[in-house]
């Protein structure tokens, strides 16, 4: 379920959004183990000494599991999305958190679009409608956190702007673990559930998301937008060797009938290495190897099977290469 109380920050929600929140559906939390939880072990041995039978059992150890924090963020509008004709009371552009960590944890969301002058806002879709609506969704402010997602839970969010844009172009949702982010392995002690450490994951605990818009109501029968985002060993973003860009796929079916048959190929580019184990369809992971899934990496490029895609339906790949 999703709480009412905003980690870190004090705030507390109405009852009535958490309610409804925590109808969401939940994803596979990345770890097994809740947070916070002891690992307990004793042995025991049986002997046989002089005919008589004798067991004796070892001394108790335990280890406390840390809170790993991990997330995900997914566009869920066709993209790019068309604006004209849209009702700026009403407008947004649903976009989907999921806690991938094994804990309870807040987020921090922001947006950002250069090309407008004033910068748009996240707002709770409290009725998961895929629409605003004042007098139920709640638009989070620059300081406040969303609701404490259990582990695997999914929050419905919206992109909204102050004024519709009268041009295409494309905004940035960022969002990071209340606890904290960086680089995986980064530990905070104390600050996670029940008081155990919270541990940076492997999503660096910070999640991006392109989004893309246009002007125009129709668009063309399929549109392949590719974005990256580089993570260096340091925790930064500057392409130095060792660092892992990871590149998102986003094929949408945008005309009047069904794509068929759709694959994207993809080729590794040249001074980069392919990462083993990276490619996601929908935040799910996926084979290397052609096999059952939809996915395979033939030593040049990354193929992925995606059928048929009805119309405006957006599929998103992920995969990560790294620079030599």
């Amino acid at each position: 379920m999703i709480g009412a109380i905003c980690k870190g920050s004090g705030k507390t929600w109405a009852s009535a959004i958490a309610a409804v929140l925590a109808l969401l559906p939940a994803a596979r939390a990345v770890a097994a183990i809740a947070a916070g939880e002891p690992v307990v072990n004793t042995a025991r041995a049986t002997y046989e000494m002089d005919g008589a039978s004798g067991s004796v059992s070892s001394n108790t150890v335990s280890t406390t599991v840390p809170e790993v924090l991990d997330l995900t963020l997914l566009n869920t509008a066709l993209e790019p999305l068309p604006i004209e004709g849209q009702d700026p009371a009403t407008f947004g552009i649903p976009f989907v958190l999921t806690n991938t960590g094994n804990g309870n944890e807040a987020f921090h969301v922001e947006a950002a679009a250069p090309r407008q002058e004033v910068a748009p806002t996240v707002a709770i879709d409290v009725d998961g409608n895929g629409a605003y609506d004042p007098a139920v969704d709640i638009t989070l402010s620059a300081d406040q956190a969303t609701p404490i997602l259990a582990p695997g839970a999914q929050l419905k969010l919206l992109l909204r702007f102050a004024k519709l844009p009268t041009s295409a172009g494309s905004a940035t949702i960022t969002a990071r673990a209340v606890t904290g982010s960086g680089v995986p392995g980064t530990l905070f002690a104390g600050a996670g559930d029940s008081g155990s450490d919270a541990l940076v994951g492997r999503t660096h605990a910070e999640a991006t998301l392109p989004i893309a818009y246009q002007l125009g109501s129709a668009g063309p029968a399929a549109q392949l937008i590719k974005s990256q985002m580089v993570r260096a060993p340091d925790g930064g973003a500057t392409p130095v060797p060792g660092a892992v860009i990871t590149y998102r796929l986003a094929l949408t079916a945008g005309g009047d009938a069904p794509l068929s048959d759709a694959e994207i190929v993809d080729p590794i580019p040249a001074g980069t290495a392919f990462v083993p184990g990276s490619i996601q369809i929908e935040d799910v992971a996926a084979s290397d190897v052609a096999d059952a899934d939809a996915a395979f990496f033939d030593g040049q490029a990354i193929h992925i099977a995606l059928g048929e895609i009805s119309q405006p339906t957006t599929r998103v790949v992920t995969f990560q290469v790294t620079i030599l």
